[in-house]
């Protein structure tokens, strides 16, 4: 499945890169029409009781897709890919892989945010692939979750979360999910945020443990 879904990104991708392109700056709360956008500024800090790690956005694609004699968009963030719920709406998403001290014991705590609303969206749903497809996304099958789209929140709940840790060469590892749009379905307004700064807290017992943390695995972050 994920294969099929990469491959769709692929397409996406492509759409982005072969015309002019509605963009949301998230800043102005303005669209205009550009080629190309800007990626994401991530900056990380670190000490033996904390990671923080802060983004800012400045913009997105926004892209139409036409489903079923509906227009849909996908939202497209450079660097990003997109959340995979089949039949929710398919938002932007990225994972930070970061070293920690312990697989237990961590907190996650957003410092700061800023956030901007757009009106009139129609977010696309994550896809459920047909079984053997190759290369043609028309025949992914349209699913879309009735519940999530007829409800008065804002989806993901989460900008940020820690959703797996894991070894590498004895160093655990947190994969930290970061969501800069939520979608209010019922409304449709996106929700977009130019500013995250998030934070992982570990406990006493375990924040020293940190130096002897070995390069080579900090290396592949």
């Amino acid at each position: 499945m994920k294969k099929v879904f990469i491959l769709f990104l692929f397409v996406i991708s492509n759409i982005c890169l072969s015309a002019q392109n509605n963009v949301l700056n998230f800043r102005h709360r303005s669209v205009s029409v550009k080629e190309e956008i800007n990626t994401p500024v991530r900056n990380v800090s670190t000490n033996q009781n904390y990671i923080d790690i802060e983004y800012d956005f400045e913009e997105a694609i926004a892209i139409d897709i036409r489903r079923n004699d509906e227009t849909f968009q996908f939202i497209k963030i450079k660097g990003f890919g997109f959340m995979d719920n089949i039949g929710k709406p398919a938002l932007p998403v990225y994972n930070d892989i970061l070293a920690v001290p312990s697989k237990n014991g961590l907190s996650i705590h957003i410092i700061e945010s800023q956030y901007t609303d757009f009106e009139g969206f129609y977010i696309h749903p994550a896809l459920e692939p047909e079984t053997g497809l190759v290369g043609d996304t028309t025949k992914q099958r349209f699913t879309l979750d009735k519940t999530t789209y007829s409800t008065d929140f804002y989806f993901p709940d989460n900008l940020v979360e820690i959703v797996s840790i894991q070894d590498y060469r004895e160093v655990p590892l947190a994969f930290v999910q970061i969501r800069p749009i939520q979608y209010n379905p019922k409304t449709r307004q996106l929700r977009c945020y130019s500013k995250i700064k998030y934070r992982i807290i570990f406990t006493n017992n375990e924040r020293l443990k940190l130096n002897d943390i070995k390069q080579e695995a900090l290396d592949i972050i």
